[in-house]
């Protein structure tokens, strides 16, 4: 994946909330450095910087719904981060269609496929 990854910054009294090395490994899959790394100073600015197309963001679902229904956004996939509340990766509406974030869900979906098998 060479997409930038937004994170969000959560500031000092938060530190249960998982990143995107978290994301990967409860995916099963290797996170090699894939890229800058952009720091949102909120979840809203976060939303934004995805909906613009600057990168691939972890966020709460509860918060997407919104733009989901839109279509400002679009989940990369289907898989989220169990989590007191679910995360999902998402990227610009008019990015959805990209082979490489294709094959980013695809490898992801496969790598959780085959954890489960095991």
């Amino acid at each position: 994946m060479r997409a930038r990854r937004i994170a969000v910054n959560w500031g000092q009294n938060i530190s249960s909330v998982p990143g995107w090395a978290q994301w990967f490994a409860a995916q099963g899959v290797y996170s090699p450095e894939t890229g800058p790394e952009v720091t949102a100073p909120s979840v809203p600015a976060a939303l934004s910087l995805a909906a613009a197309g600057l990168g691939v963001a972890l966020l709460p679902a509860r918060v997407l719904s919104g733009a989901l229904a839109s279509g400002r956004v679009a989940a990369c996939s289907e898989l989220s981060l169990p989590m007191p509340r679910p995360y999902v990766m998402i990227t610009a509406h008019y990015k959805a269609r990209s082979r490489r974030l294709r094959d980013l869900a695809g490898v992801l979906t496969a790598a959780t496929d085959a954890l489960a098998a095991t």
